[in-house]
């Protein structure tokens, strides 16, 4: 992997965290228990960082963070706060609610254990239940699907935001290509999404076009002070004119379409991506270097190392393409993957161990371990993710632990047995329990002069 020594906002810009957080890491290590810190140096009062040394924390605060057995990972201090910046200190999805809002993650931390701040998103308390309503089990496809997309525009976002330089054409041209995204993905989810979530977007796009604006009229005021300029004139004036527009659409249709202004895009200095060259796409998925942009600032272009995007041997299968007789799990059967999935694969994670649940008894509760499926045994990095404190024996939240139901027959949420585990309490959404008027006798328990037959007489 090439190397080079980058400032501080170059390196926000390259993982997608700002200058603050960065820092953070350079005095306090992130992971309790663990003593690894960014290494960094100082110049003046600035800080600069090896490329290298960067993206290996990068990767480090990506791979399962260290907790207590039953009890989630502790998330830093400073990685809470930039993610409550990320969304202006309310939620994410609705804009609002910023007294009730909590970190929550987008893959469930029961199975990745993993508190990297791009896993994180700041909801408040009505859309984080809906986002984890099936517990355990992991959150509704539809919901989890939206806010990981709307997440990965607010990386894109903060991207563009570090990013930005003192070449104000080069910044615009960010700018430009930043609501190019943000129109594709408005398109995307037109017609799926929820009022709510389409304001979300559309949001983000009113804060990227005014600051195409801010950033043209800065730029137009800087090129008149100049007495010569590489950029051409009407260059600036095509720029101003297209956030001018009367509309919101217009604005953001007009500041995506400069993306393909030949001129601009060469003023800026951007070139092709040399991973996708230029189509956006890396195999079947969006481009991990330019994130499906297709140009880079072509002084970056220069220092991409595309080494670790070259295929090698699956590690764990050695190119079999099986596993115990499955499609592997690491390669999926392909034989090989890119190098920079191969370098992370941690192959004593595979071993078999006790199921930590049955403590290797294959048996629970009278049945067969729902963790092992009665195996008694699982690889490492399963039996890590396994949340204990899920099977914890709690009362029923509808019953209140009496096991009982208003007319006195066994609730219907724990069975009558008074006791639930963690991780079905947290599935139960007690509104689905509650008391409403039978809508055969309208609340009055009678029907034809005898018990309503629905309610039994109890109206509800």
């Amino acid at each position: 992997m090439k190397d080079d020594e980058i400032n501080e906002f170059t390196a926000a810009a390259l993982v997608q965290m700002s200058p603050d957080l960065l820092r953070s890491f350079t005095s306090r290590a992130p992971k309790k228990g663990e003593s690894r810190k960014l290494s960094s140096k100082k110049v003046g009062s600035h800080l600069t960082y090896s490329r290298k040394e960067l993206l290996s924390f990068d990767e480090y605060l990506r791979k399962p963070w260290p907790a207590e057995d039953g009890n989630r990972p502790h998330v830093p201090t400073p990685i809470q706060e930039e993610v409550k910046k990320e969304s202006f200190l309310q939620c994410a999805v609705c804009h609002s609610h910023h007294d009730t809002c909590e970190i929550a993650h987008i893959e469930p931390v029961a199975s990745s254990k993993c508190n990297h701040p791009h896993n994180l998103i700041y909801l408040c308390a009505n859309h984080h239940t809906k986002f984890d309503k099936q517990g355990v089990l992991g959150p509704v496809e539809e919901v989890r699907e939206y806010v990981a997309g709307f997440k990965r525009t607010l990386l894109y976002a903060t991207r563009v935001k570090w990013g930005s330089h003192a070449n104000s054409i080069a910044e615009c041209y960010s700018l430009a290509q930043l609501c190019q995204h943000l129109k594709k993905e408005i398109e995307a989810i037109r017609g799926k999404a929820t009022a709510g979530q389409l304001d979300s977007y559309e949001k983000l796009a009113d804060d990227a076009v005014e600051r195409l604006k801010s950033s043209t009229v800065k730029g137009k005021r800087e090129r008149s002070k100049q007495n010569a300029s590489t950029t051409p004139e009407d260059l600036w004036a095509r720029l101003e004119i297209s956030v001018q527009k009367p509309t919101r659409h217009g604005r953001l249709a007009s500041a995506a379409a400069l993306t393909l202004d030949d001129e601009f895009r060469a003023a800026a200095g951007f070139v092709d991506c040399p991973l996708c060259k230029g189509n956006g796409l890396h195999g079947d998925s969006v481009c991990p270097v330019c994130s499906g942009e297709q140009q880079v600032d072509s002084a970056w272009a220069k220092s991409i190392d595309l080494e670790p995007y070259t295929l090698v041997k699956c590690p764990l299968c050695k190119e079999a393409g099986k596993y115990h007789e499955e499609d592997c799990p690491v390669c999926h059967g392909d034989r090989d993957i890119e190098r920079r999935f191969a370098d992370r694969v941690d192959l004593v994670a595979f071993d078999d161990v006790h199921c930590p649940l049955c403590k290797g008894a294959g048996q629970w509760q009278g049945e067969d371990c729902p963790e092992c499926s009665g195996n008694r045994s699982m690889p490492r990095h399963a039996a890590e993710r396994v949340e204990l404190r899920a099977y914890d024996e709690v009362d029923c939240p509808v019953c209140e632990g009496s096991g009982r139901d208003e007319n006195g027959d066994d609730c219907r949420a724990c069975g009558g047995e008074s006791q639930v585990t963690q991780g079905q309490r947290d599935a139960i959404d007690l509104s689905d329990y509650k008391i409403i008027k039978c809508r055969l006798c309208k609340g009055s328990g009678q029907v034809h002069g005898t018990d309503c037959p629905p309610c039994r007489g109890g109206g509800g």
